[in-house]
């Protein structure tokens, strides 16, 4: 097995499977979706903590998604100005794929929301419209949260321990808020991950002087 294989596999993998899981949860008109969805729902009236919910939708808002990118900017003991540049372009690049990607997504499928009066019906293409409302699929939350974590994880490593939990808690703070199924949180998470990565390894490795 090269090189390349060996890193494309997991990534294989990982699709693979979400794919499985998301047309599990869309299959018969989306039962497991919304099954999980109402049971989710009954759990955060039993259980309901709005402040924490808002606090954790507010990082996939692109305004902070945007401030927490500025901090691929802010010097640190190891400062080396032009492999900060890079993670700094890579960061608003990256995050930025992502949110544009996911929106064009949305539009195309054009998934209406839980709550909406045409909950869980597909329009192929509702066009451009600005500020377009009650799209669904994917959660731009947890595309926008989920590349932002992946960026984090792969210039620092470290930080994956705290990148990946508020991450997923951004993603289910819109199952919670009742603005989107769980296949929506998953394809984004999906999506903003992937797209990130794979921005920041290739601004990297194109970017960044081979060492001997």
């Amino acid at each position: 097995m090269n090189h390349m294989t060996s890193r494309l596999l997991p990534w294989l993998i990982l699709w693979l499977l979400s794919a499985l899981l998301i047309c599990l949860l869309l299959l018969s008109d989306a039962h497991f979706d919304t099954r999980f969805f109402l049971a989710t729902r009954e759990f955060i009236k039993a259980h309901p903590a709005p402040t924490l919910w808002n606090f954790l939708k507010k990082l996939g808002n692109p305004w902070i998604v945007a401030l927490l990118t500025c901090c691929m900017f802010i010097p640190h003991k190891r400062f080396n100005l032009r492999i900060h540049l890079m993670q700094a372009i890579a960061a608003i690049t990256g995050t930025a794929l992502a949110g544009g990607i996911g929106g064009l997504i949305a539009i195309t499928l054009g998934r209406f929301r839980p709550l909406t009066d045409a909950a869980n019906s597909w329009v192929l293409f509702r066009g451009f419209e600005i500020g377009a409302k009650d799209i669904a699929f994917p959660s731009g939350h947890a595309t926008l949260a989920f590349a932002v974590a992946a960026i984090f994880s792969y210039f620092y490593p470290k930080s994956k321990c705290f990148a990946l939990p508020l991450a997923a808690g951004c993603a289910f703070s819109r199952v919670a808020h009742q603005a989107h199924f769980y296949s929506d949180v998953l394809f984004g998470a999906l999506l903003g991950w992937t797209i990130a990565w794979w921005t920041a390894h290739f601004i990297q490795t194109k970017f960044t002087p081979a060492t001997k």
